[in-house]
Parts: structure tokens; C-alpha cells; sequence
């Protein structure tokens, strides 16, 4: 890794950056993360917004701020509802920009940051850098902040460079220091995978992961110390439920099995400590559900865990 240099952006160079909003059913969310995008100091963006609700809240937040801001919000409402990973897919599918930064509806962005993070691009001449991010800071449902989490800690006091094999392995090993979709901005034509897919496979609950490790199989990222997106962690994040606690292991193990094939993961030391880190997931998801996994899931589990067993083997 490397420090970098904090220059001034060129005004004059202003590729076209999408910043894509999926959302669903959180309009008092939704409106506060629109707000936070319209308030970018980088002057050519899009805001693309693709709707999955079951009703017009959020719409109507929508069409009253493009009269705001002419020129800056596309809306697509759904015309049924398609769930939450086809809902991101779509938006990518609509962005006509460069550059894409998603933006989670419950999540928000400072106002500097589509501007602070697309300069690294622009004096990227050698086009190694593929994805930036930041520290970004957790707040509460109320817009308070909270002290971090793990994941969530700085990794650096300055703005580095980190090598993208060297991140990825980092990232499964410590956690998604990495960050959400939110804190993430990406060249649209490096994802060659679509959103949320790594080796082949889309990922359930791990999208995030899954498209980092992507992007990061050919180039480098750079981590801006400040911050520039905030996480809202509240009762209702779907992230806390058992069936997306079940897909990431479902996910887990998928990299496990291909990140090695990808050049991540090759030491076998890390190979093991990842393989034992997600036993004990495994194991505390019986432990904490243990009535509430269908007896399919069991099973599915129970296989899976045999085959890390005999891959552990093996290494």
C-alpha cells in the first residue's frame, strides 16, 4: 500500500456519475438519502431511482424533488414488484454515467463526496484504480451517530492506496471493512460481472462482497480516511434476519471455493482461518435459531459443511 497525494479536482473534467437509489417501502428514509444526493458539490451527476414499492410514497417524493432539480432525478417505479437484487441490477441497467455509486435508501452521503472520490479516477492515467471508498460513519434510525462496529472502524489516517488482491483478502479474513454499496464508487465498465455476482455466481446476501471482489481481481482501491457516507443501522435492516444471516453463509462458502482459483485466498493459512471463522457461523446459527431454520436449510447446511470439511482436508 501507498499514501496518495489530496489534490484539487479539475472542474473542467467531469465525467458523468450515476448515483443509483433502489428502494422500497422506507419513504421517510428515502427522502433524506434523494436529499443528501441532490446536495453533491460535484455538478454532473444522475440520480437514478428505481422503485420497488408497494405504494406512491416515495414517487411522489421523487417527482416533487425533480421539479426542485430539473435535469438530475430519473424515477422508474416497477410495475410489479421484482425484489430487492433485480431492483439493483435494473438501476445499473438505467445509469448512463461513467461512474456508478449506489446509494442504500436508508443510508446518506456528505455532500463532498461523489467530488473528493472521482479526482482519484481523473488522475488515475494508468487505470489500476478500481474501485474508491471511505470511512464511513454508523448513525441510529434518528440520524445520531453511534460508535462504530467492527467492520465499520478506520483502516487508515490518511488516504492509501491498497493492492486489490491484498483487500480482498483483508476483507474476508477481518470483515467488509470495504463497506456497502453506499460508501463504494466504481467505473461502470470494470464490473463485467453483473452487481452482486463474483465467479459466476449472484450472491444472496454478500452483494456487496461479491461485486468488490470482482472489480479487485484486476486493480487496486483507494480508501479516503474521511467521511463520506454515514450506515443508518436500525430495527428493520434486513440483514438481521435468519434468512439472510443463512444466505451469507450460503455465499460465504462460494467464496471460499473460488476465491483460491482467483488468486485470493492462496495461503493456505488464510484458506484455513476463513474456512474456521465460518464453522463457527455455522454454529452459532444453530445456536441462535434453532427452531426457526426450515429443515431444508438444515440440510443444505449440514452438506455444505461436510464438503468444508473434506476441502479442508485437501488443502
Amino acid at each position: 500500500m501507498m499514501v496518495v497525494f489530496r489534490g484539487v479536482i479539475d472542474l473542467m473534467q467531469t465525467p458523468l456519475v450515476s448515483i443509483l437509489i433502489p428502494t422500497y417501502n422506507r419513504p421517510v428514509y428515502f427522502k433524506q438519502a434523494l436529499f443528501s444526493a441532490v446536495l453533491q458539490t460535484y455538478p454532473n451527476i444522475e440520480i437514478v431511482i428505481c422503485d420497488d414499492s408497494t405504494n406512491n410514497d416515495s414517487k411522489d417524493i421523487a417527482l416533487r424533488y425533480d421539479k426542485k432539480f430539473p435535469g438530475k432525478i430519473k424515477y422508474y417505479k416497477n410495475k410489479r414488484n421484482i425484489g430487492g437484487r433485480l431492483n439493483f441490477q435494473v438501476a445499473f441497467q438505467k445509469a448512463t454515467g461513467e461512474y456508478i455509486n449506489y446509494l442504500m435508501d436508508d443510508d446518506l452521503f456528505h455532500p463532498q463526496k461523489i467530488e473528493r472520490m472521482i479526482k482519484y479516477f481523473i488522475e488515475d492515467t494508468t487505470n489500476t484504480i478500481k474501485l474508491v471508498t471511505s470511512y464511513r460513519q454508523p448513525i441510529d434510525e434518528n440520524g445520531k451517530e453511534i460508535p462504530d462496529f467492527d467492520f465499520t472502524k478506520k483502516r487508515f489516517e490518511t488516504d492509501t492506496v491498497v493492492n486489490g488482491i491484498t483487500a480482498s483478502n483483508s476483507i474476508i479474513l477481518d470483515g467488509n471493512w470495504i463497506g456497502e454499496p453506499t460508501t463504494v464508487l466504481f467505473r461502470k465498465s470494470d464490473l463485467v460481472e453483473p452487481f452482486g455476482q463474483f465467479s459466476g455466481s449472484l450472491y444472496h446476501s454478500a452483494v456487496d462482497m461479491a461485486s468488490w471482489l470482482a472489480l479487485l481481481l484486476d486493480g487496486n482501491l483507494v480508501y479516503i480516511a474521511d467521511t463520506l457516507s454515514y450506515l443508518r443501522m436500525h430495527p428493520s435492516n434486513v440483514g438481521k434476519n435468519k434468512d439472510m444471516k443463512v444466505n451469507s453463509t450460503y455465499d460465504w462458502i462460494h467464496m471460499l471455493f473460488h476465491c483460491p482459483r482467483n488468486k485470493i485466498l492462496e495461503h493456505p493459512n488464510d484458506l484455513h482461518q476463513s474456512i474456521k471463522q465460518c464453522f463457527r457461523f455455522m454454529d452459532d446459527l444453530e445456536i441462535l435459531f434453532p427452531n426457526q431454520i426450515s429443515q431444508s436449510k438444515k440440510q443444505a447446511l449440514k452438506f455444505y459443511k461436510q464438503c468444508l470439511l473434506k476441502y479442508q482436508k485437501e488443502i
